[in-house]
């Protein structure tokens, strides 16, 4: 019986710290995935000048407005497109983006390596390694 004991607390000792530097499973990255699909549901901002604002609906529709300034005084631009979450990164396309914007490809996904979505903030990285982070606005009922 002790050796059966000590066989067990070896094993332990060897193989549990080796579980617990394992890559996350694409069962987590699902999983986590699923929650971020709930949570980006809303309107998000970003910046001072210029001012950005993110709309993320449910079934995947994106819209986006940049304005001047945060008073939102002077709308420069307007995007519409579609959007995903897979294995931690946030997809977006758009299809429509008025006016036109120079050197934007539509229809191109823009890939965003996501660090957390919480009820209040979406921090991600971008395809040219900057952070950034957006604040989820909260709507009056």
């Amino acid at each position: 019986m002790k050796i059966i004991s000590t066989l067990l607390l070896v094993a332990s000792l060897i193989f549990v710290p080796y579980a617990f530097s394992l890559p996350p499973r694409d069962i987590d990255k699902i999983s986590l995935d699923q929650a971020y699909n709930k949570t980006i549901i809303g309107q998000w901002s970003q910046g001072e000048s210029p001012y950005g604002i993110s709309s993320f609906e449910e079934g995947g529709l994106y819209q986006g407005w940049i304005y001047e300034n945060s008073k939102k005084e002077r709308l420069l631009y307007f995007m519409k497109g579609k959007w995903w979450i897979e294995k931690g990164k946030l997809y977006n396309t758009l299809s429509e983006v008025s006016p036109p914007l120079p050197g934007l490809s539509l229809e191109v996904p823009s890939i965003d390596k996501i660090v957390e979505i919480t009820e209040d903030t979406m921090t991600f990285i971008d395809e040219g390694f900057t952070q950034h982070t957006k604040h989820k606005i909260k709507l009056l009922k």
